[in-house]
């Protein structure tokens, strides 16, 4: 995929929680250096708040999040930048999911 894109369904599955920070920082590091760009779903606040951390900790990763909101008949997508999903979530131990 270098270059391109990665899409990963439910990033965290048959991954041990101990794991998470090792896997993450890995996986984040080498998309960095083969250019690709890494889209990735879960439904674990552990999950986010871990990559969150290792992105906070990776000076050359960014991230955001986006969360898919109901408004009637209308699906909207609510973006978190890097730094409000790290104060939200390993600060103020909100529930983004």
């Amino acid at each position: 995929a270098e270059n391109g894109i990665l899409l990963i369904d439910e990033i965290e599955t048959s991954l041990q929680a101990s794991l998470l920070s090792e896997a993450f920082a890995w996986l984040m590091k080498a998309c960095r250096e083969v250019n690709v760009q890494l889209f990735a779903t879960t439904h674990s606040l552990e999950a986010i708040s871990t990559m969150t951390s290792c992105a906070m900790e990776i000076p050359e990763v960014s991230i955001a999040a986006y969360r898919l909101e109901r408004h009637g008949e209308e699906i909207r997508a609510k973006r978190f930048s890097e730094g409000a999903l790290n104060k939200l979530v390993n600060g103020s131990g909100v529930d983004v999911r």
